[in-house]
């Protein structure tokens, strides 16, 4: 053992005793213009995407093509990959159809003859690949369509009403058992009054109508004509029932003191339900999708904390 401590210390001592080493600057040069070969037009291309494969009077799907033509002159592009890859080997040639790689894979109308007098008339010198199908069998008809994410989004999260199909019939279920929860299960959390019970039905339609971030307890309690403390009771003793969870704001105390809180219902079904109920006309298709989808994530990441 000492014999290894002696030698360490020698060889410590002997690196110590080296003089210091100063290293050269390393300049690198890159000359752009050196070595410059061709590329097969054949590797250095891309999807096709960008191009319409419609026809279209649309100024804004019109002015996006004429951009993305102009980009893939300018980069150079001379190979296409016209069908995008996957629903390649199942076009539809005869009825333009083909099945896109989505999760409940459900056919869209596409012409890709347009593309390819596309790719001719407007990207002079490219060329495009097409593949097809081989095994004999394409889907012929989009009469069966189905969009289980926007189905899951208004009317799920519920397996005892999995089986039904009637949308409006699964709104009011849902409203229903909500009801329920207010007049059955809150009471027997606290003794409330029949007025709080309307109260927190009034509470639970209005969330539905707001975004997440919009509440003020203040207009609320003026909107209900209570007190601020008694919109703050029903409101902990709905997230009690899990109707509802709220979110404070992220930092530090004194911020989450000032902002206030999102409250989510427990499914993005409850506020569809809720909001269909009350009968809310969606003006913007899009930005409701995207308040539904904003529900279901944060219920996600939520339970997970749970």
């Amino acid at each position: 053992m000492g014999w290894c401590i002696k030698w360490g210390l020698g060889m410590l001592a002997a690196v110590m005793s080296l003089p210091a080493i100063s290293l050269a600057a390393i300049e690198v040069r890159v000359d752009s213009k050196a070595g410059i070969q061709k590329i097969s037009p054949y590797i250095f291309g891309k999807n096709i995407s960008g191009l319409n494969d419609a026809e279209t009077s649309d100024l804004a799907k019109i002015a996006a093509e004429d951009s993305t033509i102009k980009r893939m002159n300018e980069i150079g592009f001379r190979f296409f990959r016209a069908n995008n890859g996957n629903n390649a080997t199942r076009y539809n040639w005869r009825k333009k159809l083909t099945v896109h790689p989505d999760w409940y894979n459900n056919l869209y109308a596409h012409d890709w003859d347009i593309t390819a007098k596309t790719i001719q008339d407007k990207l002079p010198g490219a060329n495009a690949m097409y593949a097809f199908q081989l095994s004999g069998y394409a889907a012929s008809s989009a009469d069966y369509n189905f969009n289980d994410w926007d189905e899951y989004l208004k009317y799920g999260g519920f397996p005892i009403l999995a089986r039904k199909i009637n949308f409006r019939r699964l709104s009011t279920n849902i409203v229903d058992m909500i009801e329920k929860v207010v007049n059955t299960d809150m009471v027997a959390i606290k003794n409330f009054t029949f007025e709080n019970q309307t109260n927190s039905n009034r509470i639970l339609r209005y969330l539905a109508l707001q975004n997440a971030g919009n509440l003020s307890q203040n207009n609320l309690a003026k909107y209900l004509k209570t007190s601020q403390a008694n919109v703050k009771n029903i409101l902990d003793i709905l997230e009690k029932t899990h109707l509802i969870f709220s979110i404070e704001a992220y930092g530090t105390s004194s911020k989450r003191m000032k902002k206030t809180k999102k409250y989510y219902f427990a499914t993005s079904s409850i506020r569809n339900a809720l909001s269909e109920n009350s009968g809310n006309i969606i003006n913007d298709i899009k930005q409701y999708d995207g308040i539904l989808l904003e529900n279901h994530v944060a219920s996600i990441l939520f339970n997970f904390t749970q």
